[in-house]
């Protein structure tokens, strides 16, 4: 018992001291981590960054159209007034009825289409201040290199506090499995101990520990004591039968002879009256004690008796307990055997079949993104990796459309690998939301493809856009479903 629960106050030490040092980590701005997550419900970087270039693009185009427009139209008032005050050019309008006024009025024009163009850019400038401002940036004059880098800023946040999140939540489990460990134990030890009449006013696994001490120790006394009794009795009892031994052939005869063949008068007078009653006397006082005393002696050999643990029944359990470690041992070392047999098997699974899956996810993801994308990279722990512009990212940098992509395209491949010929039946819950119509209708190509060949394939979505596309691909059949 005092294995059990200092074992179990060790394993709560220990738990407790892993989640102060998981509340203590480092753990990225959460600010920052919300940007990044609005970020993604935008379409991902890739998606703000071309929205970013689009108003960028808008905004200046406008504002060169608007100063080139307010040049030419102050330069047509300023021709036209000058004309209408002059008679320098009046050999040049003379053929021409109404020139200085056409020259004002394009002058007009001109200045109205340089207005309209600035307030163009003025919207185009509210447009990248609101983009900008979704992502916790602020201003028009953010370049596209600055905004890249704050979402990458964000992202990089973002993943420090999913790993905090992580390591705190794994770390409060442990710590609640230990304290219920815990107070298993302390609820154990308590029932023990009042078992066997202790009372403990400390119940915590200190106290508890000092009073299983402490309750061991008297035990042991106990025992000890009991056992000297015990010897002395057989030492006793030894003496008496000896003297029984010794004084059984003798008379009253034979103790005179032995004593001499004197008077009574004789033996008297020889006699010191008053040692000998005084000796009588301390001998019954002896005698009288020792009977006492072996009375005590029985009564705490009773007592003993009554309370100590017969050592055949703890025998019988000590032969039970080492039956069920065995058996216990033996489930152990199959657990590990199997345990490492799967792990082999698994381990060849996974390298003989995650070349074939990403060659296959691959192909099916080049005809999914029209080529974009050509290459998938799959871990032994089935993370997707996707080849870009020749750099390496992970699928959770890309936006959500390119991401359910690339997933629908690591099923369809694992299921060629698994079901071969025989495939089973495909089934599409609102997957194609996030893919836009290029990519919906290759998809949609590619299970038309799979139909073809026997495979029965059920799409459950309330958008029109995935029926108005297969009624231009070939036949299906359409289920409506009203409320």
């Amino acid at each position: 018992m005092s294995a059990s629960l200092n074992d179990a106050a060790q394993k709560h030490r220990l738990a407790v001291t892993a989640l102060t040092s998981a509340k203590a980590a480092p753990c990225g701005d959460r600010t920052l981590a919300a940007i990044y997550e609005r970020t993604d419900e935008e379409g991902g970087k890739e998606t703000l960054s071309a929205a970013f270039l689009r108003a960028a693009r808008k905004r200046k185009g406008a504002i060169l159209r608007a100063v080139l427009c307010l040049i030419l139209g102050a330069l047509m008032l300023a021709a036209g007034a000058f004309t209408l005050v002059s008679d320098l050019f009046a050999a040049y309008y003379a053929a021409i009825d109404f020139f200085p006024y056409y020259l004002l009025g394009a002058g007009v024009i001109l200045g109205l289409l340089g207005i309209f163009s600035l307030s163009s850019a003025s919207k185009a400038k509210k447009e990248i201040t609101s983009l900008v401002g979704k992502i916790g940036l602020s201003g028009a004059d953010i370049s596209l290199t600055a905004l890249t880098e704050h979402i990458e800023t964000c992202r990089r946040n973002h993943e420090l506090c999913q790993k905090y999140d992580a390591a705190l939540f794994s770390a409060r489990e442990t710590h609640d499995s230990a304290v219920a460990v815990l107070e298993k134990a302390v609820q154990n030890t308590s029932r023990m101990l009042s078992s066997v009449g202790i009372s403990t006013a400390d119940e915590s696994p200190e106290g508890l520990l000092d009073t299983l001490k402490q309750t061991h120790e008297t035990f042991l006394a106990v025992c000890q004591e009991r056992e000297r009794i015990e010897n002395k009795l057989d030492s006793l009892r030894a003496l008496i039968d000896e003297l029984r031994e010794n004084l059984k052939d003798e008379n009253e005869g034979s103790l005179s002879a032995s004593v001499g063949r004197r008077s009574p008068s004789a033996l008297l007078a020889d006699m010191d009256i008053e040692k000998l009653r005084l000796a009588h006397s301390y001998a019954k006082t002896q005698h009288t004690l020792n009977e006492q005393k072996k009375i005590a002696l029985e009564k705490e050999l009773i007592a003993l008796n009554s309370t100590a643990e017969n050592p055949a029944k703890l025998d019988a359990k000590l032969n039970e307990v080492v039956t069920e470690l065995n058996l216990c041992r033996l489930k152990y070392n199959a657990i590990v055997m199997a345990h490492e047999t799967l792990g082999v098997a698994s381990e060849n699974l996974r390298r003989n079949v995650t070349p074939k899956l990403r060659i296959r996810a691959g192909e099916l993801m080049e005809t999914l993104t029209g080529g974009k994308y050509r290459d998938l990279g799959i871990s032994t722990d089935m993370k997707i990796t996707v080849v870009t512009d020749r750099v390496t990212r992970s699928i959770d940098a890309l936006s959500k459309g390119t991401r359910d992509a690339a997933y629908i395209s690591l099923r369809m491949a694992l299921a060629e690998l698994i079901c071969e010929a025989n495939m089973p039946p495909l089934l599409f819950d609102e997957s194609f939301t996030q893919l836009d119509e290029d990519r919906t209708l290759a998809i949609l190509r590619m299970l038309l493809g799979y139909s073809s060949g026997g495979t029965q394939t059920l799409i459950f979505t309330c958008h029109k856009r995935e029926g108005e596309m297969l009624k231009e691909l070939g036949k299906f059949n359409h289920i409506h479903l009203n409320k």
